[in-house]
């Protein structure tokens, strides 16, 4: 940010000052999240009936038209996911205070969980911090209630001219805006071909997006990576892991996600409250735990101890849940007329259904 700031502005102390530190970090949060949050929309786009857009337009429907009561409508389900993830994850911020301030200053950036997390682990108080998460969990439970019920589509009319001037104003916004997010990637790539010395001489300028003079060094850092590290070993060791979870990630938390959104059983609303409030635990304040129970069944250092933890996953089982939902039952209940089971029905149907997702 201070390279931006070279422009004859004054640079700005952000995370060291008591009054901007905490809308740093909430921008930075924010910034971090859209990009996955915009793969979630883009795989609900793709999994919309082209067919929809092939009636309106017959029927001349403009794009703000389309949008408004073809596309809004058949993302409503990952709307609202969208919508309570992101107020869980505000939450239950941790890492980014911990990291970037410490809680400072002035405790200025000291959130809820950051209290919970230091009560419990760091001074040992186990049952005030048991308290203090039973009480923010309720807390955060009747808010994604609130915020379930008070969802709901709106209606709105343009004209046509007007829409397409809109939207001409809206993809440039957009264009501009989707530059910003390029500048970390330009950052990155520039400084791949620097020494460290050079990086930090050019951190508060815009050279510091500007890559050097082509030179006989110029590729220097990635030879160094290829030859004189263990990269190629451990990006081996992350595919293996990776395509182990994935497989086994998306085939647990799916049919999870499926019985909670089709398939009636006792409890099941409960259940779905249990699986969103832990949606609201940081992974670090259960590695603990996760390390005992891994170290009494004696799987400590093997790939299954590693992979086991990993599987199962609130966030996920909730996002298939909620893409589930928008999936008609008339294709199920004739499956169900040539006694196709849930299960048998998941893997053969449904399951490619959401493969976008």
């Amino acid at each position: 940010m201070q390279s931006f700031l070279s422009f004859g502005i004054d640079a700005q102390p952000f995370i060291n000052s008591a009054s901007q530190a905490l809308p740093s970090i909430a921008i930075m949060s924010a910034w971090q999240g859209m990009g996955y949050q915009m793969i979630i929309f883009l795989g609900g786009i793709q999994a919309i009936n082209p067919a929809l857009y092939e009636a309106a337009e017959m029927d001349h429907a403009t794009p703000w038209q389309k949008f408004k009561d073809i596309t809004l409508p058949e993302l409503k389900p990952l709307c609202v996911f969208v919508l309570i993830t992101i107020t869980i994850g505000a939450f239950r911020m941790l890492v980014q205070p911990m990291v970037m301030t410490g809680g400072g200053p002035s405790n200025s950036t000291y959130t809820v969980v950051y209290d919970i997390y230091e009560t419990g682990t760091v001074n040992w108080e186990i049952g005030l911090a048991s308290t203090m998460a039973i009480v923010f969990a309720f807390f955060v439970m009747i808010l994604t209630v609130i915020q379930t019920i008070a969802t709901r589509d709106k209606e709105d009319q343009n004209v046509n001219k007007k829409a397409k001037r809109n939207n001409w104003i809206l993809t440039v916004v957009l264009l501009i805006v989707s530059l910003l997010f390029l500048f970390p990637v330009i950052w990155m790539l520039a400084n791949s071909f620097k020494p460290d010395a050079a990086i930090t001489a050019d951190m508060n300028s815009m050279a510091a997006f500007i890559p050097p003079a082509l030179n006989g060094n110029f590729f220097e850092n990635y030879v160094s990576v290829l030859t004189n590290t263990g990269f190629v070993r451990y990006m081996c060791n992350t595919l293996f892991y990776a395509a182990i979870l994935i497989v086994l990630g998306v085939i647990v938390n799916g049919l999870a996600g499926y019985a909670l959104a089709k398939i009636n059983f006792p409890f099941r609303e409960r259940w779905l409250l249990i699986i969103m409030l832990l949606m609201i635990v940081p992974m670090e304040t259960i590695i603990t735990i996760h390390f005992l129970i891994i170290a009494k069944l004696g799987l400590l250092n093997t790939v299954l101890g590693y992979v086991l933890p990993m599987i199962v996953n609130p966030f996920n089982i909730f996002l298939f849940r909620q893409v589930f939902l928008g999936l008609p039952d008339d294709v199920y209940e004739a499956a169900q007329l040539d006694h196709c089971g849930p299960v048998k029905y998941f893997f053969l149907l449904w399951f490619f259904q959401c493969q976008r997702v």
